[in-house]
């Protein structure tokens, strides 16, 4: 039997887009890391290129 830590998620072949939603501290993170960094897309990265921030939220609503 495998632990929480030894679990094994099986990939589809071809391309494909995982999000990964959950409370924080839940272990998306840690998932992610699981990938290539080439793989992955971070909403930080594009926060900072657009606003030279990672603090920075947008809303739509007024």
């Amino acid at each position: 039997m495998r632990s929480r830590s030894e679990s094994v998620l099986t990939l589809p072949d071809g391309p494909f887009l995982l999000a990964m939603i959950g409370d924080a501290g839940s272990g998306k993170s840690r998932v992610a890391r699981a990938f290539p960094a080439d793989w992955r897309l971070e909403l930080d990265n594009y926060r900072w290129q657009a606003t030279g921030s990672f603090s920075v939220k947008f809303s739509g609503l007024s």
